[in-house]
């Protein structure tokens, strides 16, 4: 099978099933792994070439280019995050588009310091390309308020004697 041939696996082809979930909960983590290691073009790689993230809060990030220079920006200012993404549910919508919600937790550690950056729900809609997944919307909705951005949850130190 060459590049440009399509894929027997493609939903069109077939139903959606155990195989696209799991390929689904890979590319959350491929997303996850990609920021926290500050990789700008692997994340913005994960969208479809008109992909639109929308983070809380601000206007939405529209098409690979603007997502790359903007993932650039976001991961240098949360050089050190770890993210964890829980509670994953996946729906199929239609061949080749499905929906999927998560939680998500983002803290840093700081020498001594475990500082929160985000804690929220991932909204998506999936697109299915012909080869992979890719993210073709990303919403964040945040369950705390931008204050609480970079609070401290524990020191060395904690709890204090």
């Amino acid at each position: 099978m060459t590049d440009n041939a399509p894929d027997p696996r493609h939903p069109v082809q077939r139903a959606f099933d155990l195989t696209d979930r799991l390929e689904l909960l890979e590319l959350y983590a491929r997303y996850t792994h990609a920021f926290d290691r500050a990789d700008a073009a692997a994340c913005a790689a994960l969208f479809t070439a008109d992909g639109v993230f929308t983070p809380p809060g601000a206007a939405p990030v529209i098409g690979r280019p603007a997502l790359e220079q903007f993932f650039a920006v976001a991961t240098a200012r949360s050089h050190g995050s770890s993210h964890m993404v829980t509670d994953v549910l996946i729906d199929a919508e239609h061949p080749g588009v499905a929906r999927g919600t998560a939680r998500v937790l983002a803290v840093r550690t700081e020498e001594s310091v475990l500082r929160l950056l985000a804690l929220g729900i991932y909204r998506d809609i999936f697109r299915y390309d012909g080869r992979r997944w890719l993210f073709g919307k990303r919403t964040i909705d945040s369950a705390v308020p931008a204050a609480l951005s970079g609070a401290v949850l524990a020191t060395a130190n904690w709890p204090a004697p």
